[in-house]
This record gives structure tokens, sequence and C-alpha cells, in this order.
């Protein structure tokens, strides 16, 4: 017989999908990710289809999950060792089952690329007025 407790019990579901963000080297971004369901939902981010491990699972880790399940980046990182850019998604699980966010692109740009973006978003769109 259910109980009025499990009676309420839901599957998790994507509330806050994650959206694609350039941002420039060495600053700070955020992915956003929330979901709702009973019992409430763990979060965990993918990145390139990899479990990412962030603070404090890593203590040396530059990435911060937030306690609403935000990725929070210390400063975004492009090097030829490691690179923050890259595809991502959360995934949303509870007892019931999982649900995964769409994907969204990091791209690392560097000043030269955001302001050429910044120009373009400004609405010159001619190259001799740069």
């Amino acid at each position: 017989m259910w109980s009025y407790h499990h009676a309420n019990q839901q599957p998790p579901r994507i509330t806050e999908h994650p959206v694609d963000t350039t941002v420039a080297r060495h600053e700070p971004a955020t992915l956003n990710c929330h979901a709702l369901g009973e019992p409430e939902p763990t979060i965990t981010w993918y990145k390139d289809a990899q479990v990412l491990r962030t603070a404090p699972q890593d203590a040396r880790s530059h990435r911060v999950m937030l306690p609403a399940g935000n990725l929070f980046f210390l400063r975004v990182v492009q090097s030829r060792k490691e690179s923050d850019a890259g595809v991502y998604w959360c995934e949303a699980s509870n007892a019931l089952g999982k649900a995964r966010s769409r994907n969204a692109t990091l791209t690392v740009a560097g000043k030269e690329t955001i302001y050429y973006i910044f120009l373009i978003h400004k609405g010159v769109s001619n190259s001799n007025d740069i």
C-alpha cells in the first residue's frame, strides 16, 4: 500500500538548462543547472562525455559545484595541458530515475575574440569600421 510520502515522490526533471557560453581565459564563468524531484535530485556534471571532478572532490580543482547545482569556474583555463573548452551537460538523479540537460558548449576566447564578438553584438558588421 502506498503511503502519502511515496505518493509525492517524483523522478527528476531539469528546470534550468546550461546554455552556450563564451568567456575570456582566466575569467570566471558559470554554467547553470537546476532540477526538481522528490527526493531532491543529485546533480552530476559531464564534460565531453566524462564525469567532471569539482572541488571539494578534487582539492586542486578550479571548478566548484554550487549548492543549487550550478557549475562555477573560478577562472577559465586554456592551455596545452588543460582546457575548460568543451561540451557540458548536467544529469539529475534520484531513486526514481535520471534526467539529462541539453548540451552547452563552453568556448574559451582570447581578448581579441571577445572584442570582436562585442563589436558584432553592437551592430558593427563592416570590417572597415574596426
